[in-house]
């Protein structure tokens, strides 16, 4: 009668001599490098995806009297992001002081000049022309004043400057403006001065 352990030995040997060949086949295969393969040919292009949803933007930004900033988002929202300044943080060290610079070319000395170089002339009633004059140097300008000068009855197409004051109606007109209108007939270009009067009664 054979014993158990006679036949377990019997089996695994069985199973050693079965099996040996293709665990060696196995182990060659493990240890061989691994060969790249040709590429195969590209694939049909999937259909085209549904497109998301459009999401949301800021349209733009700004601060509130608190100093918080404010986002205004693309859908209408307003979104507070704060105060995002943050506390200011401690002084620094004060540097140390650079080298001085070279100290730069002297200037020219300008030309002096005295009230010779000054000349005033008088255009009209009211207008006067001031001019400079040193050597190559010639500058004038002119000043109008707008001082009242009488110009007699206001006469049609005739051009009043500022000042101006016209008889016109019995009454007398001060010109606000430049103008050619009748006085009073244009706002803002006339004032009333004196008015006329009513007629005196006679002597009996």
């Amino acid at each position: 009668m054979l014993d158990i352990s006679d036949i377990a030995d019997v089996v695994a040997a069985a199973v050693k001599e079965a099996t040996g060949p293709l665990l060696a086949r196995i182990e060659a295969l493990e240890t061989r490098p691994p060969v790249r393969g040709e590429k195969g040919e590209r694939g049909d292009v999937g259909p085209k995806g549904e497109r998301g949803a459009s999401g949301v933007g800021v349209t733009a930004a700004f601060r509130d009297q608190k100093g918080h900033l404010l986002l205004t988002m693309s859908d209408g929202s307003v979104c507070d992001i704060g105060d995002i300044t943050g506390a200011p943080g401690p002084r620094g060290e004060r540097g140390d002081i650079g080298p001085q610079g070279e100290r730069g070319e002297k200037g020219s000395q300008g030309e002096t000049f005295s009230l010779d170089d000054f000349d005033i002339t008088p255009l009209d009633e009211r207008t006067i022309k001031m001019s400079f004059e040193k050597g190559d140097q010639r500058h004038s300008f002119e000043l109008e004043f707008p001082v009242p000068v009488y110009r007699g009855v206001w006469r049609e197409g005739e051009t009043y400057s500022r000042g101006d004051m016209v008889t016109w109606a019995g009454s007398t007109w001060h010109c606000d403006e430049k103008s050619i209108a009748k006085p009073g007939e244009v706002a803002g270009d006339w004032t009333l001065a004196v008015k006329a009067g009513r007629p005196g009664r006679d002597k009996t």
